[in-house]
Order: C-alpha cells, then structure tokens, then sequence
C-alpha cells in the first residue's frame, strides 16, 4: 500500500500531523482503541469495560507538515508507525491522547527528525501526541507551560510543541507534541543503552533492588552523620531531586507525590537516582487542590497520607532528607531563590502569553470540533488568567507555608546583590541577574536559615572578595539574615592579580552553567606538578581530557566544549598530587 496526505485550502499557525490508519482499528466496537466498544477492559477510572484500556497497537501513516512561513506547509517526515490510546484517566475524555512508535516492521526504526527547538535530538523511537489531559477543560497548555517555565532547572522533563492532527482527513483538533519518559528519553538524552537503564514508576517496593535497599538505609541511619549523607549523595542526584521538588511543590502539583512519579538510573554501580518531571496539569490553579493558596509543602511530607494523592511510601524519601541539616537548607533557600527568578511573575506571565498567542488562532476550530474542551470556567482567556493569577499569587503563600512548616525559619528578608566587575553570584545553584551595586538585584531568601552563594568569574576576570552581608575572599560565602541585607561581589581583570598570592590548589566552578555550548572551568595551582583534568559522564566514562601533563603554578582556564555530547549531566574531574575535586556541568539542548 501506498498512502499520501494532500491539504488543499488549508491553513494553520501550527505544525500538522496527518494520520491514516484502518477505520476499524479506531472505531470497531470490537477493534476499536478509540471508542467504548464491546470489547475491552475495566480500569483508568471506568469500572465497565471499554476498549480504550486495551494495550493495542494499530498501524498509520505518520506524516509531519513544517508550515513553510508562506501559508503553506513543507511535508519532512512521512513513515509507517503504531499508534496506540495514551494516559490514565483522562483516556474517558472525549478527545484521546495518542502514543506514536516507530518500528522497523511498519518501515522505519525511529522517527528521524528534529521536531523540538533547544533539544538537540535528532531521532525519536517514540512521540506522545497529548491531548492535555485535565487541562483539555481548561487552556490546552498547562504542563506545556510549567516546563517550558522550568525548562533550565536540570529536570528531566518534556519538550512541548503544539500541533494539529488529522485523522484520516478528518480534522482532529491540538494535541501537544512531546517526548514520551522511557528508557529510550534516557538513552537520547544521556547517550546511555535501553537495556543499561532502571526505570521505576509508581509504588517504589518490589519494583527495584537497588531502590529497596536505598530505602532501608535511609531507615538505618542518621542523616545528619556525614559518612551516611556522604554515601546518599552517592545513590541518587541530591541536587537534582531539590530543583526536582521545587519545581512540583512550587506549581502546586495536586496530582502527585503518589502519582505522576516516575524515576531512573544508569544500571551501573555509580549509577544515582534522577527524578522525571511530568503530567503536571493540577498545577498552576488547574484542580480545586492546586490553587496558590494549597500547602503543596504539607502534602509532600505528609507521614500518614491517603491513598491519592500522598500515601506514605511517596512522602518517604523527603521526610527522611529533611532530617539532614545541610539537604533542608539547601531545599528552603533553593526554594527562596527559584521564586526570585523562574517563577518571578513578569517572568512566568511572559510566557503563559507566548504559549496562549501560539495556540490562539487555532482554538475557535479546536473548540468546534471538540466543544467540552476548554468549557471549564466562564471562556477560555478566563481560563487562562487562572494560571497568570497564580503566578501573582504564588510565592506569598509558598513564603507562608514555609515559614509555618520549619521552626528555624522565621519569616522573610530582603538580599540586594551587585555584582562589580566581571561576573555572577549563584544563590543555591540559582543564577542571580547580573546588576550593579548602585542597582542591586532585590532577591528574597528566608530569615535563620544559611543561604549558600558563590561568585563566577567572567572569562578574564578573578573574584577579589565580598563586601556588606558577607566578607572574605573566597568564591563561596554563606549568609544567615536577620533583616534587609545588602551584599557585593567584586571582580576585577586577571592581569590585575598577583598569582604569587595564590595558596591553596583549586578547581572552581563551571561558567556558564548549564551550557548549550562551551563552558569555562578554573584551576588554581598553588605550585607547580602534575595536573589531569576529564569531563565524564554519568556511567564516569571519559568523553573529553582538558589537562594533563605538567602545569605551572598559577591560574589556568580550561574550556569544556559541550557542543558534541547530549544533554545530560557531566562531571570535570581533577586530580594534582594528592588533591581531587569534581564540579557538575549540566549540558542542555
């Protein structure tokens, strides 16, 4: 068979995705995916059998249609594919999710193209076509949105485009293009084999060895004892699990921890634990417990949850890490320092417009052929305003649920932070914007709690010291406020420096961080000797060597170019005599 897709008087804003597939194997009371039919399974929210739970599989014709910026569009994919019913209980709505597969029997083994911006994956073995899932009632683009907001935050999300589908020349309405979170996603962002990761969704217990006995030596230990955090830090990605936990607490996710929860590792021995951000349509005032004013703090650690949505083995993992001084720290002010920057509101309302704009032209027909899609509430753009007020509304309430959760804090402050010279402050793994002393950037952290910060030099520059809440040469500063603070970091240009002051063997920060492209590391030789300097992977394979041989004493910049590795997590590894030290460098697309 030879199938081809032809639009004539067409026209959209949008991508387009034809499928042509078997009437029967969509619409058959006994073949059918697509319908309630006679023929299927309980489950997802329906106690009567319906065939849209069957784990069927029918064969289509994908075809993607670029628009070619003429009112046109350029046809760039056409395959074979399987297409099956995606999602849980949102498979009861009218307009369906769908799942596509690219499968050498229907002719092509993957889907060969580059579909999302700022992903620098060029095959797909698997696409979710996603219809929004709770969302279908109300924008069309709330999860789409909240990863697009969190996109920089080292979360292994979901890339979002919105498309137009046609079903057999039927016109089909939006669905969302986006990756599907499998152990494919793992091996084209992280370059590792399907058959080299773990994946485990949903209840923890039985489902994975390694995770179990995680578990019980959470149990077993003191947290607060070094060599037992020590070896935590060695299980899963402590830093990515906080930006993990901000991301969901923060955009009020009802429908999670106990579901919507999905993690991974390398099956290696150093392989860690790293968090999967999805299905995060509660969020953002998108369910009655996720407005700006729910406790999504309370929720997350709750020890003696119901069975939805925080049952106690989901609230486990956090409760035990807040025992740890240093991890509960870190997880208050990460908090303070996101709600300064990625979730500040001129910020977010930006692009909730961006994204509503894209998909505007497109809604009057969506809402013809699918009417209950966005009916909830009084219009769509009322709809819409939900999601902007909670971005209004937000940060004060988190601040309140804070400050009453964790008896050290004891409310707010304001941190001024200029930067002179050359270069950045990071507050928590959080870039702060870069702003003079006469112009500070007016960031709010909490009071009676450490905030961590470390200045980064620009190339060429050196950081000379703090001055006003903190003082002291040295990049990294940690400051406790009591009030309104005001603090400075100086940097001044590297032929200003008298290296003989140098005394301590370094290895500094990655600058810029994350990087698309090439990334700045500095080490510091307090004498001359050997040096060895490698960027590793996750499975600690070698992908690159900055340094190694003799180095003279002094300062050296080492550039780590990134533009050949996927996306993922790195770490520049050092070693000189009997010093070593490793930095994290994430690699984003």
């Amino acid at each position: 068979p030879v199938t081809r897709t032809f639009f004539v008087g067409e026209a959209s804003d949008l991508p387009v995705i034809s499928l042509v597939t078997d009437p029967a194997g969509f619409f058959s009371d006994t073949t059918g995916i697509y319908i309630e039919g006679t023929n299927g399974i309980p489950g997802r929210c329906r106690e009567n059998p319906v065939n849209w739970n069957q784990d069927w599989e029918r064969e289509t014709q994908f075809t993607f249609f670029e628009p070619d910026g003429a009112g046109g569009f350029e046809r760039v994919l056409d395959q074979g594919a399987g297409v099956a019913i995606f999602g849980g209980c949102s498979r009861i709505y009218p307009q369906k999710s769908l799942e596509l597969h690219a499968r050498s029997r229907y002719g092509a083994s993957d889907f060969a193209y580059r579909f999302f911006d700022g992903v620098d994956i060029e095959s797909f073995d698997d696409l979710v076509l996603r219809s929004s899932a709770q969302d279908w009632w109300r924008t069309m683009f709330r999860d789409g949105m909240i990863q697009t907001v969190t996109r920089h935050m080292d979360l292994d999300g979901q890339a979002y485009r919105p498309t137009v589908v046609f079903l057999n020349g039927e016109y089909w309405g939006i669905h969302n293009l986006r990756e599907k979170l499998n152990a494919d996603y793992v091996a084209g962002h992280y370059g590792i084999a399907d058959d080299d990761v773990e994946l485990i969704e949903g209840t923890w217990g039985g489902q994975s060895e390694h995770y179990d006995a995680f578990s019980d030596f959470l149990d077993a230990n003191d947290l607060n004892d070094p060599d037992a955090f020590a070896y935590v830090e060695t299980q899963m990605d402590v830093d990515q699990y906080l930006s993990y936990l901000v991301a969901e607490i923060y955009s009020a996710n009802a429908d999670w921890p106990g579901n919507n929860l999905k993690l991974w590792r390398p099956r290696t021995a150093e392989g860690r634990w790293r968090w999967m951000l999805f299905d995060t349509d509660f969020g953002f005032g998108g369910n009655a417990n996720g407005q700006a004013s729910s406790n999504t703090l309370a929720l997350a650690t709750e020890p003696n949850g119901t069975d939805w949505p925080n049952p106690a083995w989901s609230t486990h993992l956090f409760r035990r890490l807040l025992t740890n001084d240093g991890f509960r720290h870190a997880f208050i002010q990460r908090l303070a320092a996101h709600m300064t920057t990625t979730f500040e509101q001129a910020r977010v309302v930006g692009v909730i417009d961006s994204l509503q704009a894209a998909i505007a032209p497109e809604m009057p027909r969506h809402t013809t052929r699918w009417p209950q899609s966005v009916s909830f509430g009084s219009s769509w753009e009322g709809n819409v305003q939900i999601m902007r007020d909670f971005a209004r509304d937000r940060a004060v309430k988190v601040r309140g649920h804070v400050n009453g959760y964790f008896d050290e804090v004891s409310g707010s402050a304001r941190l001024d932070v200029g930067v002179a010279g050359g270069g950045q402050v990071i507050a928590e793994g959080v870039p702060l914007p870069r702003q003079d002393p006469a112009a500070p950037f007016e960031s709010v952290f909490f009071r009676g709690v450490p905030v961590r910060l470390t200045a980064v030099p620009d190339e060429g520059y050196y950081f000379v010291g703090w001055s006003g809440a903190a003082n002291g040469t040295e990049r990294d500063a940690s400051v406790v406020l009591t009030g309104t603070a005001a603090l400075t970091a100086t940097f001044a240009l590297g032929t200003d420096r008298d290296e003989a002051a140098l005394a301590q063997t370094t290895l500094g920060p990655a600058y810029p961080n994350p990087t698309s492209g090439t990334a700045t590391v500095e080490v510091t030789m307090a004498a001359p000797g050997p040096l060895t300097v490698r960027l590793v992977d996750m499975l600690g394979r070698e992908v690159a060597t900055l340094a190694d041989g003799p180095t003279a004493a002094g300062r050296h910049r080492l550039s780590v170019d990134t533009r050949g590795l996927p996306s993922g997590v790195y770490t520049v590894v050092m070693a000189s005599g009997d010093v070593r030290a490793s930095r994290r460098v994430v690699v984003v697309r």
